[in-house]
């Protein structure tokens, strides 16, 4: 009757236990029990009337009947709590998810009814071991999920968290014996009442002596510490139900407000939680552990001999759900404790930030949330924020660890993560760290160099955003060209004629042919005399660019890019792949600096272009990107470089291939070769526009991607040749329209007089060929030009 669907069942049986209680309790003495079962199962009623009129019936009854002198009943009622959890873990097991819920605010009423009084009743052995093997069977893991094992990688929504902290969704838990949310939400509150009522001391310790006796429980019990811990906030209860004895006996709750005893034995737990034993348990099926009996090298920075150890699936992933548990418990205890927090956030931050650099997405978002947990107790306005503020013991920490890296393996993985969620404030602080990995790149070429090299990467691309000058010079400057044209087309005066242009040329040659004659009049020697003061304030002007220091962003990622040189060509292509992507980074934060740019380009080319070769095609792709911003950085000092070791390995794969892609289906924009063409059309006139290319070099360039307006081309590929050759179109107009029409030429053209001969292009005559959609657009965009 009391998960009857009708409230008014419901509450009917709720009148008719209170009538039952008050109006016979002489002669129905023995049936009192079970009629405060039937109202404590009722007081959680999701109807306001039925809930209500239970818990004025239960504070009535405890007002007139649990006091002092009323021991019997009280024995009656933790007897009643004894029996119930006692059937709990059978009813979780069989029953239905409406059944479990229905006797789990039966258990929540029961302690809510007894409230201080749980102490006194935790104090029994029996009573303490009964209800917590009950609440660890009660929510056993579901650790089936695939996904628990999925890869994390940092993308864009992980940067856009780092100025204000943005919590990630919180996975949600599966457990083998209920999928109904409300369920677990109860047994929550079970927890939250065990913290608020019992005696905090007495809870931990029992529940740590299970963590370590009972291996298969351990994530249930930690899962029941974070929330005993985390109900030591509760003040008080929502509803009515308080006994009446609360206010009376206030010494019974003093330790629940003994803010010492709380940061006792939290602190007692973080050091249990980080513990090597339960942090660094394996989430890999194949681990990797360092052998007892290697040998431990004379260089610092070499690691020991490893053995590979595998595990099940099942094992891995309880390890993983442990790990995000008790990273869980870590921001519990931050909400408890406040900014008290801070006097244990030396303990763990290293170990957070580590597991942030996991591999394993569910512990790296589970360790992001614990530093934003973190932030808001200790009142951190954001996560760099907290890292700067306690930059000094994470600088120590983790040049101590990086000096004996054998032993230390995820240092580098610490600092990698510290730089992505931190700001430039961070920077000088960690300049002496950042030296020590790049000493170290300079004496060993072993597998840490891969390790090394994606801290560097991080390093670069955070330079990046935090020092956008570059992109704001871009915004500026496009800006500011747009206002220029913006004024040119309302003002006529400045748009010259076509015929001013040619006379202001013939004049200006006149002049300048004059003057090399030696034939100068005053004014000539006056515009001399100025070009003179020019050069002169130049040279000045140079002299103090020499002498001036460079910022610490620029010499870090000078000295970065030049230890690419030394693995641009690794025999490793995912190394090969890094690499690319720092010096396409590190020319971005250089391109304001061509005094330290220029040079460095010129050691990185001869390992560089060789990468235009390679047997990898994504790493030719990266390799183009890279050349394509070098371009904008570089232009005309990378002329004779491009035109003379990259024009002609790029014009035969683009012939080749043209030939290979116009013959096949939709699965071919998947591979390697369609992404590496794509990035080729795409950014290839752009580039000879940056670096002023040649008439030849284009004209050969762009002989190479007239077959990609074919229509039986892939779409992508036309698109991206058409945008090429309207970039040609800018730099040389008459070879793009005199080649285009020897594709395609869609109106005969008639010479201006008799004494002409008629020119007939190659492509006329053809009505409705393959290039003629394309070719036909870009002979209107000329025409409009």
């Amino acid at each position: 009757m009391v998960t009857n669907p009708h409230w008014k069942v419901r509450m009917a049986m709720a009148q008719f236990a209170k009538d039952l209680i008050f109006e016979c309790k002489c002669s129905l003495t023995d049936s009192t029990p079970k009629l405060l079962e039937l109202l404590v199962s009722l007081v959680g009623d999701e109807y306001s009337q039925v809930a209500t009129l239970s818990q004025e019936t239960l504070k009535e009854f405890s007002q007139c009947h649990l006091d002092g002198e009323a021991k019997q009943l009280v024995e009656l009622l933790e007897d009643n709590l004894y029996s119930l959890m006692t059937v709990l873990p059978r009813l979780v097991r069989a029953a239905d998810d409406t059944k479990k819920l229905s006797t789990l605010n039966l258990v929540i009423g029961y302690l809510k009814l007894l409230g201080p009084r749980i102490t006194t009743l935790l104090y029994s052995a029996a009573h303490l071991k009964r209800l917590s093997l009950a609440l660890i069977q009660v929510v056993e893991f579901d650790t089936r999920d695939v996904k628990i094992l999925e890869d994390a990688h940092l993308n864009a929504d992980t940067t856009s968290r780092l100025e204000a902290f943005q919590y990630y969704k919180t996975r949600r838990k599966y457990f083998k014996h209920f999928t109904d949310e409300a369920v677990y939400e109860g047994f929550v509150k079970i927890c939250h009442l065990l913290g608020q009522y019992g005696n905090i001391t007495l809870l931990v310790n029992h529940f740590l002596d299970l963590f370590h006796t009972s291996s298969p429980h351990r994530k249930q019990v930690v899962l029941i510490l974070n929330e005993i811990v985390l109900g030591t906030l509760e003040t008080g209860l929502s509803d009515s139900t308080v006994a009446s004895w609360e206010s009376s006996r206030e010494s019974d709750n003093e330790h629940l407000h003994d803010s010492e005893e709380i940061e006792t034995t939290i602190r007692l737990l973080v050091q249990e939680y980080i513990s090597d034993d339960n942090w660094q348990l394996p989430t890999n099926i194949d681990q990797s552990e360092c052998s007892e009996s290697s040998q431990v090298s004379s260089n610092w920075m070499i690691t020991p001999r490893q053995q590979i150890e595998s595990f099940s699936l099942a094992t891995v992933n309880s390890n993983a759900l442990l790990i995000c548990l008790l990273l869980e418990g870590i921001g519990a205890f931050a909400q408890v404790l406040g900014a008290g927090f801070n006097a244990i956030l030396m303990e763990c931050l290293y170990p957070v930030l580590e597991k942030l650099a996991d591999e394993k997405a569910i512990i790296s978002q589970s360790a992001y949330n614990t530093l934003a947990d973190i932030c808001s107790g200790c009142a951190y306005s954001s996560i760099p924020d907290l890292l700067c503020d306690n930059a000094d013991y994470l600088v120590d920490t983790i040049s101590l660890k990086l000096r004996h890296l054998d032993f230390n393996p995820k240092a580098p993985l610490v600092l990698k993560v510290t730089l992505q969620h931190s700001n430039s404030n961070m920077l000088p602080l960690l300049e002496d760290t950042i030296n020590e990995i790049l000493i170290t790149l300079d004496q060993y070429y072993g597998d840490r160099a891969a390790a090394f090299m994606k801290v560097l990467h991080v390093l670069v691309i955070s330079i990046v955003r935090w020092f956008p000058t570059q992109q704001e010079c871009k915004t500026q400057s496009s800006s500011a060209s747009t206002g220029i044209s913006d004024n040119n087309s309302l003002n006529p005066s400045v748009n010259s004629h076509p015929s001013q242009d040619i006379k202001a040329f013939f004049l200006e040659y006149h002049r300048n042919k004059r003057i090399a004659a030696g034939d100068m009049d005053d004014a000539d020697i006056d515009d001399a005399g100025g070009n003179d003061d020019r050069v002169v304030r130049q040279d000045e002007e140079d002299d103090v660019n020499e002498k001036k220091v460079l910022p610490i962003h620029v010499q870090a990622v000078k000295q970065v890019l030049e230890r690419c040189l030394h693995f641009v060509s690794s025999k490793d292509p995912r190394l090969r792949l890094l690499v690319l992507d720092v010096i396409q980074n590190g020319v971005i934060v250089l391109a304001s600096t061509k005094d330290e740019l220029l040079p460095i380009i010129h050691k990185l080319w001869p390992g560089f272009v060789q990468r235009f070769s390679d047997s990898e095609l994504l790493v030719t792709c990266k390799a183009c990107e890279t050349l394509f911003v070098m371009g904008e950085s570089c232009c005309d000092f990378i002329r004779r470089r491009v035109a003379k070791d990259v024009w002609p390995k790029t014009i035969k794969f683009l012939t080749t291939q043209a030939k290979i892609s116009i013959k096949t289906g939709p699965s071919y924009k998947h591979t390697a070769a369609h992404k590496l063409q794509k990035t080729i059309l795409g950014g290839i006139g752009r580039l000879c526009k940056q670096v002023d290319i040649g008439e030849s070099e284009l004209c050969d360039m762009l002989t190479a991607c007239l077959p990609y307006l074919s229509a039986r081309q892939p779409e992508v590929l036309q698109k991206a040749a058409v945008e090429s050759v309207c970039a040609f179109m800018s730099v040389e107009p008459d070879s793009v329209w005199l080649a285009l029409n020897d594709l395609y030429c869609p109106s005969s053209l008639s010479p201006p007089h008799q004494v002409f001969p008629e020119i007939k292009f190659a492509g006329s005559g053809s009505e409705g060929n393959e290039y003629s959609t394309n070719v036909k657009m870009l002979l209107a965009d000329i025409d409009k030009t």
